[in-house]
């Protein structure tokens, strides 16, 4: 039982001695500019990331919007549509009303 107590007093004199404490506290302070590094490391990481899933997002739906262009422009009324949006012609049986 005296050996026992003995023991627990010369580790809790080593355990709270001085150089332990310092390298604790060394050891902590270490860890938290480490943290903090990784976070403002990380931040615009993050920002970067978010801004280029949106620009994916964009190019998804410019895709599909393509496609579906090209889908309309293979039928023959597609065609006709386009061409009378970009041209401006008629039919010769059909008359302009110019409003």
């Amino acid at each position: 039982m005296d050996n026992e107590f003995r023991m627990r007093r010369i580790a809790r004199r080593v355990i709270y001695s001085w150089p332990v404490v310092a390298l604790a506290g060394i050891i902590t302070l270490w860890l938290g500019f480490s943290t903090v590094r990784l976070y403002v490391q990380q931040r615009p990481l993050s920002q970067a990331s978010k801004a280029l899933e949106a620009d994916v997002v964009a190019a998804e739906q410019q895709t599909a919007a393509l496609k579906e262009r090209v889908r309309r422009l293979q039928t023959p009324a597609g065609v006709e549509e386009e061409v009378r949006d970009r041209f401006q012609v008629r039919r010769p049986d059909e008359r302009v009303l110019v409003i």
